[in-house]
């Protein structure tokens, strides 16, 4: 007598995670598994709670958490390298955008400076006064930000030499 195909099919569906299982366990012990519409982390965490094939057990989590670490690390490495290039980018261009307002700053306060020299007193000489003062401050301000972009620099690039050196095999992004 020939054995029969028939198949078992359980679905199970897991409303709050909108994730679709349907797993399919044939007659000689073999299970077809389907995931559907689900997040990577929820398939994740479905996959994790199988059982793995020739007796790991127990340690399944173990397996999957040091799967997931071999791949993440990496990935996670290259990422930051990437990151830090696009924070030096950026840093620099907000370096360049404050030494211009300093420099305007600087120009507008000695225009303002000598404007308010020749001016009798009054109204007119107060604004002047007013507006050299604010162009002060802004050229301090400037000042104050090109110094935090050099330390935002400096943090960025000691960032990249650790990941370069303690994560060789990544290489560069």
């Amino acid at each position: 007598m020939a054995a029969s195909s028939s198949t078992a099919c359980a679905t199970t569906i897991f409303s709050s995670h909108k994730l679709k299982k349907i797993t399919n366990i044939k007659n000689d012990g073999q299970v077809d598994l389907v995931i559907r519409k689900a997040s990577p982390e929820v398939a994740g965490d479905v996959l994790s709670t199988l059982s793995l094939p020739g007796g790991f057990g127990d340690h399944n989590e173990w397996l999957a958490g040091a799967a997931g670490l071999l791949v993440t690390v990496p990935l996670m490495v290259q990422r930051l390298l990437s990151l830090t290039k696009e924070v030096d980018m950026a840093a620099q261009t907000v370096e360049k955008i404050a030494d211009a307002v300093g420099k305007v700053a600087e120009e507008v306060d000695k225009a303002a400076e000598d404007i308010a020299e020749a001016l009798p007193e009054g109204g007119l000489k107060k604004m002047v006064s007013f507006v050299e003062d604010l162009a002060e401050e802004t050229a301090k301000d400037a000042q104050k930000v090109e110094d935090l972009m050099d330390k935002v620099e400096e943090l960025d690039d000691k960032l990249e030499d650790f990941l370069n050196k303690n994560f060789k095999g990544s290489g560069k992004a």
